[in-house]
């Protein structure tokens, strides 16, 4: 209608009004009428000239064109509804499920997304990449303090990592545990350990070693400790002495290009 139209122009008018600075825009599609074509098309035109990374968590029942945005995280059910398939197959682990495969598949061809993000339930997460074999994430079992809704969390932590410098696996990771991540730094220094000082396992007097990729407030740190391998490792800081306690590192295979 053309009150609906009016509306979206003002919704895109109030986004560029504030894009400047912005390093991600996220857009949920929760089936109210807000998001129509139009609007995720003026998102699309307004992000990608100024490099600002798109995520969508769709809808697919309103038949929206997502090609060519940066992130798209259906869940199982949605992945399906987007690829056309059936889903009549279960595997316990789901690389080898083959029609979760094919859809994944089907949708990264269509769509063309730079990352597919497809949360599994009590499976995890599976992360597709552009030119990459999909990987998928284990959930990470904590206290839940937070009771929003699953996909919006995974999606918010999945972006707020990727804004904040983290690899796409990085992020995928920090979104598992399904807890809004500190920003991240690649580099050691005082960004890092304002929440926490004191020396790391590695000797670094800072607490962090440059290798490290460290979210403070989920207590998670990563390292890329081969090509191959990436290192995850949960830790605690002692309150009177500063002093970073790490679990055994769980170390996630990466499969080859």
């Amino acid at each position: 209608s053309t009150a609906d139209a009016r509306a979206t122009r003002r919704l895109l008018a109030a986004v560029e009004k504030e894009i400047d600075g912005a390093r991600a825009i996220i857009v949920g599609d929760y089936s109210k009428g807000v998001v129509t074509q139009e609007l995720l098309s003026g998102l699309r035109e307004l992000c990608v000239p100024l490099g600002i990374w798109l995520s969508v968590d769709p809808k697919p029942a309103h038949h929206l064109a997502l090609s060519g945005l940066s992130l798209i995280t259906p869940n199982r059910s949605e992945l399906f509804e987007l690829a056309g398939l059936t889903d009549d197959t279960r595997h316990a682990n789901p690389l080898r499920d083959k029609n979760l495969m094919a859809a994944v598949k089907a949708v990264q061809t269509h769509y063309q997304p730079a990352l597919l993000l497809v949360t599994l339930s009590e499976q995890g997460m599976l992360l597709g990449q552009r030119g990459a074999k999909p990987v998928v994430i284990p959930t990470v079992a904590q206290e839940v303090y937070d009771v929003s809704g699953a996909g919006d969390t995974v999606i918010a932590s999945f972006t707020l990592a990727i804004a904040s410098g983290a690899s796409p696996l990085e992020a995928a990771i920090c979104a598992s545990v399904q807890t809004p991540p500190a920003p991240v730094s690649h580099h050691s220094g005082a960004q890092c350990c304002e929440t926490a000082e004191g020396r790391d396992p590695d000797g670094h007097a800072d607490g962090l070693s440059p290798e490290w990729v460290c979210f403070w407030k989920m207590g998670l740190r990563f390292q890329k400790s081969t090509p191959e391998a990436l290192s995850l490792q949960k830790f605690s800081v002692g309150e009177r002495t500063g002093q970073v306690r790490p679990a055994k590192p769980l170390v996630l295979q990466v499969p080859p290009h």
